[in-house]
C-alpha cells in the first residue's frame, strides 16, 4: 500500500477514498477503514472526516505504525528491597532493552537501608512522594508486603507516578483514570 500511496503523491493526488484503495487492494472499503484505524495520528490531530484520505499523510501514518520511534525508558523506582526486590533492581540495571530506567529504591525498614550496598539511591518509604516529585518518576514496581502496598501505591500516585506494577498479594484500590496499574499479586512477604 505504501508504494501505491507514493505513486499517488507523485501524481499530485490530493485525496484518495477507501473505495478506491479497496478496489486496488482487492478488499472492501470497510476493511480498509478498519485497518487504517490502527495507524496513529499526530498528537492533537483530528481524523480526516468524510470519505477521503490525504495520500502523503496516510503514508506517514502507516510508516509510523510499522516503524514506531523507540520510546525512552520510564523513570522508575522499586519499593521493597527484599532479596527479590534487589534481584529485580539488578535486572533493570543490567538489561539495556528494559522499558524501565531504575532511579531509586525504597524500603520501610531503616536498618535494611543502612545495610544495602547498591548502585542506586535508596530512601525510606515515607519519602516516596517527595523523591518521586524531585526525580520525576513515571513508574513504580511494588514488592512490598500486602499490608503496606496500598499506602505505598498512594504515595507514588501523590508523587506523580502514572504507572504501577504491583507484585504484592493485595489488590490496590486506585483511580484507574489517574494511574495505569498492572496487578501481578505473587509477592507474599519478606
Amino acid at each position: 500500500m505504501q508504494a501505491m500511496l507514493g505513486d499517488l503523491v507523485a501524481l499530485h493526488r490530493d485525496t484518495v477514498t477507501s473505495n478506491e484503495l479497496a478496489r486496488w487492494l482487492g478488499t472492501t472499503a470497510a476493511t480498509v477503514r478498519k485497518d487504517l484505524s490502527w495507524c496513529p495520528m499526530r498528537a492533537g490531530e483530528a481524523a480526516t472526516g468524510g470519505s477521503a484520505y490525504q495520500p502523503a499523510e496516510l503514508a506517514r501514518r502507516i510508516e509510523t505504525y510499522l516503524h514506531p520511534t523507540p520510546r525512552q525508558p520510564l523513570r522508575t523506582a522499586v519499593a521493597g528491597l527484599s532479596d527479590w526486590g534487589l534481584s529485580l533492581a539488578d535486572e533493570l540495571i543490567l538489561r539495556t532493552d528494559s522499558p524501565y530506567q531504575l532511579l531509586a529504591g525504597f524500603d520501610s525498614r531503616a536498618n535494611r537501608l543502612e545495610q544495602l550496598e547498591v548502585n542506586f539511591p535508596v530512601w525510606p518509604t515515607t519519602d516516596i512522594t517527595r523523591v518521586s516529585l524531585r526525580l520525576g518518576l513515571e513508574a513504580a514496581i511494588l514488592l512490598v508486603p500486602a499490608m503496606e502496598a496500598q499506602k505505598v501505591a498512594e504515595r507514588f500516585v501523590q508523587g506523580g507516578v502514572k504507572r504501577i506494577v504491583n507484585y504484592a498479594s493485595s489488590v490496590l484500590r486506585l483511580n484507574r483514570r489517574q494511574v495505569w496499574l498492572e496487578e501481578r499479586g505473587v509477592f507474599t512477604g519478606l
